[in-house]
């Protein structure tokens, strides 16, 4: 009587297996942890850039639109002061900076307040006005804004800004945007 040739695993082999199995799965599951918070981790610094960029190009927007005017405005095109910027411009193309109440006043404000970055609408300065949070103070906290003059003709400035991650404070980012302010003298 002839066997047939058989397939398969023979004991010897699935044992092998069995032990190499045994002593990459206890490490593959220590690992995975800690590789999963690490992306998560950099895929949260990478918001936070990104958001830090955002709000930096949004001010330098309105740095660039300060001081345009259609006519004869009076006044300072933009208010400095450490932590805080306001800037204005004829958004209605009327000849004048509007202020409240009217439809669109022309005054836009930053600042920074309790770790969080602010702003206004018709807000001549720092204090007065109502001030609306831009950031997430749940999500980051905002340490560092500043708004600093480099040049005259053309007028250049640069925004500073830094904040971290509330989750993880170690996650912290900075970012500076040069702008020059077309409308300005």
């Amino acid at each position: 009587m002839r066997i047939a040739r058989q397939r398969g695993f023979t004991l010897m082999e699935l044992m092998l297996a069995l032990a190499i199995s045994a002593v990459l799965l206890p490490s593959v599951m220590k690992v995975l942890p800690f590789l999963t918070l690490q992306v998560s981790r950099e895929t949260q610094r990478m918001q936070l850039d990104d958001e830090l960029w955002q709000l930096a190009f949004m001010v330098g927007k309105h740095i660039q639109r300060a001081g345009y005017c259609n006519g004869e405005c009076a006044g300072s095109p933009i208010y400095l002061q450490p932590g805080c910027l306001v800037v204005q411009w004829d958004s209605d193309s009327s000849g004048k900076w509007p202020v409240l109440p009217a439809a669109q006043p022309a005054q836009f404000g930053f600042r920074i307040q309790g770790e969080s970055l602010q702003t206004s609408r018709g807000a001549p300065d720092c204090q007065q006005g109502t001030w609306e949070r831009v950031t997430d103070p749940e999500w980051m906290a905002v340490t560092r804004f500043t708004v600093t003059p480099l040049a005259q003709n053309p007028a250049v400035f640069e925004v500073s800004l830094a904040g971290y991650l509330r989750r993880y404070p170690q996650v912290s980012l900075s970012v500076l945007h040069s702008v020059a302010g077309y409308n300005l003298p």
